[in-house]
C-alpha cells in the first residue's frame, strides 16, 4: 500500500473469501475516495448491482435506513427537518394513531382539535376569549366545542356504546336519559 507517514502501517487483508482494509493501530481512520473521484462511494449488492451509496457531498442513499438505538440528531426525513427534540415544521401525517401522556395545543384564539378533517372552528374543540361563542354568563376565556350546520348535529355521551346524554347543536335541547339533578341552585328561563 501507499503510505506518506513513516513508521505507520495500513493493512489490507483477505480471509476466507472476505476483504478487510484497516487502518493502523491507533487514532487512525479508514478513507474511502479520499483524493481522486468526485462520483462517491457506492455499496455493491453482490449481483452486478448497488444498494447503497454516498454522495462526495455526503448524502447517503440506499434502499433502507436502519439506525438501530442510535438517534438522528439533524438533517431531513422525508423532506421534513426533526431536530434531536422532536420538533419539526410542517405536516404530520399519520395512517395509524398518535399516543402521548399529553397534547399540548399552542396558545392562540381557535386553536385546538379539529373532526373529519376540518379546522377545529368547523367540527372541533378549542380555547378562545372571542366574543363569537361566548354565551350566558361565559364572558371570558372558553372551551369550545363546535359542530357545523345542520338541524339533527350535535354531541353525544355515552357510557360504551349506549348514549345517554345528547345535545343538539342546533336547537340547543338538550336530551338526558337519567336524572337530572340540582343542588343549590336555580332553573332559570333565558
Amino acid at each position: 500500500l501507499y503510505g506518506t507517514t513513516a513508521g505507520v502501517t495500513s493493512t489490507l487483508h483477505t480471509s476466507n473469501g472476505n476483504l478487510h482494509i484497516d487502518a493502523a493501530s491507533g487514532a487512525y481512520a479508514t478513507y474511502l475516495n479520499y483524493y481522486r473521484g468526485t462520483g462517491g462511494v457506492y455499496f455493491g449488492n453482490g449481483a452486478s448491482g448497488s444498494s447503497a451509496n454516498v454522495t462526495a457531498a455526503g448524502a447517503y442513499t440506499g434502499t433502507s435506513l436502519n439506525v438501530g438505538s442510535g438517534a438522528i440528531t439533524s438533517g431531513l426525513i422525508n423532506g421534513q427537518t426533526i431536530s434531536s427534540a422532536a420538533n419539526f415544521t410542517g405536516t404530520l401525517n399519520v395512517a395509524t394513531s398518535v399516543t402521548s401522556p399529553y397534547y399540548y395545543v399552542t396558545a392562540g384564539n381557535g386553536y385546538g382539535v379539529g373532526y373529519w378533517g376540518s379546522a377545529p372552528s368547523t367540527y372541533g374543540t378549542f380555547m378562545s376569549n372571542s366574543g363569537t361563542y361566548q354565551y350566558g354568563d361565559v364572558n371570558d376565556y372558553y372551551i369550545a366545542n363546535v359542530m357545523s350546520s345542520g338541524t339533527g348535529r350535535g354531541f353525544t355521551w355515552s357510557y360504551e356504546s349506549t348514549p345517554s346524554m345528547a345535545l343538539n347543536a342546533s336547537s340547543g335541547n338538550l336530551a338526558i336519559k337519567g336524572d337530572f339533578t340540582l343542588t343549590g341552585g336555580d332553573i332559570k328561563q333565558g
